[in-house]
C-alpha cells in the first residue's frame, strides 16, 4: 500500500519544474518527424512544434490567397462571350451586314437574351456552344430552358436561326444569315 506524504513547497516546486522539463525536452515528438521543442506534450498526443505550426499556417494563408486570386481572375464580370459569338460578330462586320445587336433582350420582363438580334427583321440568331463537351445546351435542364426560350420567341413572332460554333467558324452561319436577310426578309419594324 502506497503511503501518502505531505510535500513541502520546495519539493512541489522541484517536481513541477521536473515535470515541465520532461514535457519540453527535445524528443522526436513533432508531427513533422523532426526533433523539435514541444510545449505541453500532454496525454500522449502527438503535437506540432511552434515552428511547424507557423510554417503550416503561412502555407495555408498563401494557399488561400492564391486560390482567391485565381478565382478573381478566372471569372470575368458579366456574360462570357463564346468563341463562336466572337467569330460571328467578326464575320458580320467583315461582310458589312448591319442592323444587329448582341445580347438582345427580346421578351421583357424575362431575362432571356439572344446572342444576336436583327430587330428590324424580327430575327434572332443563337450560337450553340459546347456541343461536343456536354455543355449547358446538352444537359436536360439546359436543353429544356432553351426550348422554352425558343418557343417563347416564336410565339412573339421572332424568327430564330441556330448555329453551332463549327458552322460559324466555317462561314456557313454568316452565309445563311446573309441569304436569309436577302431573300426571306423584308424589314417589318419601323423601316
Amino acid at each position: 500500500m502506497k503511503r501518502w506524504t505531505t510535500l513541502s513547497a520546495d519539493e512541489i516546486a522541484a517536481k513541477s519544474a521536473a515535470n515541465r522539463a520532461a514535457r519540453t525536452t527535445k524528443a522526436p515528438l513533432c508531427k513533422c518527424g523532426k526533433t523539435c521543442q514541444i510545449d505541453g506534450y500532454i496525454g500522449g498526443h502527438r503535437a506540432s512544434c511552434r515552428e511547424c505550426n507557423e510554417k503550416h499556417a503561412k502555407q495555408n494563408r498563401e494557399s488561400r490567397a492564391r486560390i482567391k486570386q485565381e478565382r478573381a481572375t478566372a471569372r470575368p464580370k458579366g456574360k462570357v462571350k463564346s468563341e463562336g459569338e466572337e467569330t460571328l460578330a467578326a464575320h458580320l462586320k467583315a461582310h458589312k451586314i448591319g442592323g444587329w445587336e448582341r445580347e438582345y433582350r427580346f421578351a421583357p420582363p424575362r431575362r432571356w437574351r439572344a446572342d444576336f438580334a436583327f430587330p428590324v427583321y424580327d430575327l434572332l440568331v443563337e450560337v450553340e456552344g459546347g456541343l461536343w463537351i456536354k455543355g449547358r445546351h446538352q444537359t436536360g435542364t439546359g436543353y429544356q430552358a432553351d426550348l422554352e426560350k425558343y418557343n417563347a420567341a416564336t410565339m412573339l413572332r421572332w424568327r430564330v436561326l441556330r448555329f453551332s460554333t463549327q458552322q460559324v467558324k466555317s462561314g456557313e452561319a454568316v452565309k445563311t444569315i446573309s441569304e436569309f436577310l436577302d431573300t426571306c426578309c423584308r424589314p417589318v419594324k419601323g423601316a
